[in-house]
């Protein structure tokens, strides 16, 4: 437990002096920390490691070329594996870590390829927000890292949409395209985060308002397209039925198991987003000065209704996840929009409290993720 604290604390200090001085040295140190903590870790650190990191990386070391590596299989507990059944991303990351007979390689690379985008979607927001990267960096930490060590290919396409959505707040669509693109290629299920990058395009906040006249009422178009947005994932989550047909027209009927069943509406599921919560009702007043305040509103509002699918089996939490990752967002801009100096240190030390919290019940006492205690591998 001690060595992620250290790496927590360490990454922090250096991102933090790299906001003050704008030396990137000090932002590549910072992110060395968790690479290093992912990369050299046993392969019994994170459930997925060994479900099939470690299986597709000895497959491609005894493979001559990179077809024969996708055309072979191995014994899953009850059926056979295909290394084809793998997106091609991760598959190309495994092969050339294998040649390169480091496994350490693709563990550490892994992370990278996940923690890298989140930077760049925080830096973005540097001259706006003060020290978003290091406050987003340690929301990171405490709810996401080590459940990232676990699964692998989701953490790298879900801040591949977290990058994908920064490129299109800024018109740049080719580059948003090609990123989503390459989230794709590392995990299917990032077709849903296309749902959330086609959300913004609807939410984003116009030059002039628009408005729906019905009869002698006039309606904001983007509160409108609000409602219908959040009626149809309230329908998502209290109809099975409903829910089956969007992962057949997702073409994600591979996953149809996570979602089928009934949902039991839980107050525990929205843990993590009552200090979101919480921040949104102390901003609420000067809510107009945020950009897209309506897209993140959305993410907050979308976050506890799709979480109650956790309800039908723990797997389903992984959909809701591409857009939980917008809290590293969300916290800093919106504790930059509190009123007062002293206001927001208040409030960040008491979100960083309640989240410390969080990660030490969740990852250190229940276990979640198999990453406690963390153990080094044997080079």
């Amino acid at each position: 437990m001690i060595i992620y604290i250290v790496c927590f604390i360490f990454s922090l200090i250096f991102s933090y002096g790299y906001e003050k001085s704008n030396i990137k040295l000090l932002m590549a140190i910072s992110l060395f920390f968790p690479v290093a903590i992912a990369a050299f870790r046993a392969d019994i650190i994170g459930t997925d490691v060994q479900v099939y990191a470690r299986q597709l990386y000895n497959i491609a070391i005894n493979s001559k070329n990179f077809d024969e590596f996708l055309n072979m299989k191995w014994y899953a507990i009850w059926r056979f594996k295909e290394v084809s059944e793998f997106e091609l991303g991760y598959t190309i990351l495994v092969y050339l870590s294998a040649k390169l007979k480091s496994f350490a390689f693709l563990l550490g690379c892994t992370q990278f390829l996940t923690i890298f985008p989140l930077y760049l979607s925080l830096n973005r927001y540097k001259n706006r927000y003060k020290y978003i990267v290091t406050i987003g960096l340690s929301i990171y930490y405490l709810l996401f890292f080590n459940m990232s060590l676990n699964m692998m290919r989701q953490w790298i396409a879900m801040t591949m949409i977290m990058l994908a959505y920064v490129h299109l707040k800024d018109s740049k669509y080719v580059q948003s395209t090609i990123i989503f693109i390459i989230a794709v290629l590392f995990h299917r299920t990032a077709i849903i985060g296309l749902g959330v990058l086609i959300t913004y395009v609807l939410l984003r906040k116009n030059k002039r308002e628009i408005f729906l006249k019905f009869s002698t009422k006039r309606y904001n178009l983007n509160i409108v397209i609000f409602i219908t947005i959040m009626t149809l994932l309230i329908t998502t989550v209290l109809s099975n039925s409903f829910r089956m047909m969007l992962t057949n027209l997702l073409g994600l009927s591979d996953y149809s198991t996570y979602v089928n069943g009934t949902v039991a509406i839980s107050i525990n599921q929205i843990y993590t987003d009552i200090p979101v919560l919480l921040l949104f009702l102390m901003i609420w007043k000067r809510r107009k000065n945020i950009e897209d305040y309506t897209f993140l509103t959305f993410c907050i509002f979308s976050n506890i209704v799709l979480s109650q699918l956790s309800s039908v089996m723990a797997y389903s939490s992984r959909i809701v996840l591409y857009i939980s990752v917008f809290k590293m967002l969300i916290v800093p801009i919106y504790l930059n929009n509190l009123q007062g100096r002293l206001k927001k240190i208040i409030t960040l030390i008491l979100i960083l409290l309640f989240y410390s919290i969080y990660w030490y019940y969740t990852y250190v006492i229940k276990g979640t993720d198999a990453t406690v205690p963390y153990v080094f591998a044997n080079f």
